[in-house]
């Protein structure tokens, strides 16, 4: 019977290892949103700046750093609604270079994090807008974009959203 059990345990911790091993996604939240794995820990940032700024000298677009972490929730909703909102994620291809910050637990990335006058300070996620050349123009705490408190869903407000990227986005000429 000891035998029995000790295979029993062995079996569950190998399978469920194994059924862990490509796993990005975390278990969903207490609202059922489940987690992805949206910064790039190994990313280098610098780079992905410079190349957002290259690209955005030529496509007469702004860049948009988004600075935040997977562990994040408020990060992890507005992501969501970058990907999946079909007209937010149409006026961003059109308008911005989006670049995703990763800051860990706010122990990574914290020279761009001060290069940009520490954005993190006003909350995860934070935006910066920033001209093609990579001038800053502005940065945004997220709450403000947020639906209010006793609205029914959790979460940022797709018209809010799409207001603040209106405003930033480059005049076409």
């Amino acid at each position: 019977m000891k035998n029995g059990v000790i295979y029993l345990w062995v079996f569950f911790l190998v399978t469920g290892l194994a059924g862990c091993k490509n796993n990005t996604s975390k278990a969903p939240d207490k609202d059922g949103f489940a987690f992805k794995e949206i910064y790039d820990a190994r990313a280098d940032s610098e780079a992905d700046i410079a190349a957002a700024i290259a690209r955005a000298g030529v496509q007469q677009k702004r860049i948009l750093l988004v600075f935040g972490g997977n562990w994040c929730p408020w990060c992890q909703r507005l992501h969501h609604l970058f990907e999946n909102d079909e007209e937010i994620k149409r006026f961003l291809a059109a308008h911005y270079e989006l670049v995703m910050i990763d800051l860990g637990r706010r122990d990574h990335n914290l020279a761009i994090d001060a290069k940009y006058g520490h954005p993190n300070k006003l909350g995860l996620p934070a935006l910066v807008v920033l001209e093609s050349d990579g001038t800053p123009l502005c940065s945004q705490e997220t709450g403000a974009l947020e639906f209010p408190k006793e609205h029914p869903l959790k979460g940022h407000d797709p018209e809010k959203v799409l207001t603040f990227l209106e405003t930033w986005a480059r005049p076409k000429a």
